[in-house]
């Protein structure tokens, strides 16, 4: 079994049909779908989505298309919380994509993203994209 967490933007591909992009994280969830393996969701990750326009009933609706068995509910920690605050500072990068690194490590998942800002933080945990997965 191996743990993902997808961070925002990767959401947001699916959600919004983007090109090949959408396409490659379609094809993942898909792929899961026949696994045991299982996706992080994080109280950052839904206020991100939630930022980005989205109601709960449409963040529901986007959840669903996991089963619950494919999904593990995690939430940030303090000290993860200030880790993220002096990391972000240092990296000059949204604390929020540090807390979707954080959470990654804290909970031994690979992080999924497209979002180049993660490209400053694979001291912290292992960063992919979804196609690389296919």
């Amino acid at each position: 079994m191996t743990l993902y967490y997808l961070d925002t933007s990767i959401w947001l591909d699916y959600y919004e049909a983007r090109g090949k992009h959408g396409e490659y994280i379609k094809q993942f969830l898909e792929k899961l779908a026949t696994s045991k393996d299982i996706i992080l969701i994080s109280d950052i990750l839904i206020k991100e989505l939630k930022n980005n326009y989205l109601s709960m009933d449409q963040i529901h609706t986007l959840l669903r298309i996991l089963r619950p068995d494919h999904i593990k509910y995690v939430f940030t920690t303090k000290p993860q919380r200030d880790e993220a605050r002096i990391i972000a500072r240092q990296k000059n990068i949204p604390k929020a994509d540090v807390l979707h690194a954080l959470l990654s490590r804290d909970h031994e998942a690979i992080l999924l993203t497209r979002d180049r800002d993660f490209e400053y933080l694979t001291h912290i945990t292992s960063v992919q994209r979804p196609e690389e997965f296919l």
